[in-house]
């Protein structure tokens, strides 16, 4: 009985960080991409820029900070929780 009660609350809770990490992900990644942004203008960015950007990861720092900012708005409209 324990470890059937036990593995519906590790199947719940792998259901709720899947809704709350990896869903809204898959929801940016089909939005599609700016026209201006597809052009791919790297020529008009600085190579300085394009240094800085790569060397600090600034894609995976802004979809890293994209989710923890959406996890908190979720976490804050949760009644018991927030």
């Amino acid at each position: 009985m324990w470890e059937i009660f036990k593995s519906i609350v590790v199947e719940f809770f792998d259901g709720l960080i899947f809704l709350i990490t990896i869903l809204p992900l898959a929801i940016m990644h089909t939005i599609p991409v700016p026209a201006f942004l597809a052009n791919s203008n790297y020529h008009l960015v600085p190579d300085s820029m394009l240094w800085f950007a790569s060397a600090f990861e600034l894609n995976t720092g802004f979809a890293i900070m994209s989710t923890c900012w959406f996890t908190r708005f979720i976490i804050r409209r949760t009644p018991i929780i927030g």
